[in-house]
């Protein structure tokens, strides 16, 4: 908190406040916390069991009161905005759809399919969202909702960082595009890889020059 001193939520139920230096209670919160705590804008918010209300720790109040239960994912945005990705339940028609600022409470905005709960920091401080589950190949720029590049293929969710590139494969295995570039393609492999399985070497000093290896699917070539 502002003033040094150091409180944590009661891990048995997530309820009472205990300043850390003392062991005190220092008091309980009006309901049972999902033990989950942002510090957005220097305001310490505990999110209460609902998943939808956020109790201010240094007012003692209720923040905000959320229209529908929100998830764990937190993307903090260049302009300063912290947002939180709604529902998980994939029961929810907008489950994964919609984000919202922890500020305020109000809905920034709702894409018009599901974004993966992966995220991509590239050049420039800027977030892409990946499409999760349709096209699988679409990435929106995360400071706006909008459609930043379309990729050519399905790609993979993961992202590995060569030097300056921000590399992203393909389904077929062996293409790799590079989101620093707007998704243009970077090279392609001489055959396809087995999925999400690559080594990095260890012995190198400098973390900009470890190398990274792809294992074919045969389990006999590495690629550099």
């Amino acid at each position: 908190t502002d003033d040094g001193k150091r409180l944590v939520i009661g891990a048995e139920d997530y309820q009472a406040i205990y300043d850390v230096e003392s062991g005190e209670e220092k008091f309980r919160l009006p309901e049972k916390s999902s033990g989950l705590l942002r510090t957005i804008r220097g305001r310490q918010l505990v999110q209460l069991e609902d998943k939808k209300t956020f109790f201010d720790l240094e007012k003692r109040e209720v923040a905000f009161i959320m229209p529908e239960p929100v998830g764990e994912l937190v993307i903090e945005l260049k302009d300063g905005r912290n947002l939180i990705q709604g529902s998980l339940d994939f029961g929810k028609k907008e489950n994964h759809k919609t984000f919202y600022d922890l500020s305020t409470g109000i809905k920034a905005y709702a894409f018009p399919e599901y974004i993966d709960p992966f995220l991509y920091y590239i050049e420039g401080g800027k977030c892409l969202g990946l499409s999760l589950y349709s096209s699988r190949n679409t990435c929106y720029d995360m400071e706006t909702g909008k459609v930043a590049f379309c990729l050519p293929q399905k790609v993979s969710g993961f992202p590995i960082l060569v030097r300056k590139q921000a590399l992203i494969w393909g389904e077929d295995g062996q293409t790799f595009y590079d989101l620093n570039a707007k998704g243009k393609e970077a090279f392609n492999l001489p055959e396809p890889c087995l999925p999400f399985y690559h080594y990095m070497s260890k012995n190198i000093s400098s973390e900009r020059d470890k190398r990274k290896f792809f294992l074919s699917r045969d389990r006999r070539t590495l690629y550099d």
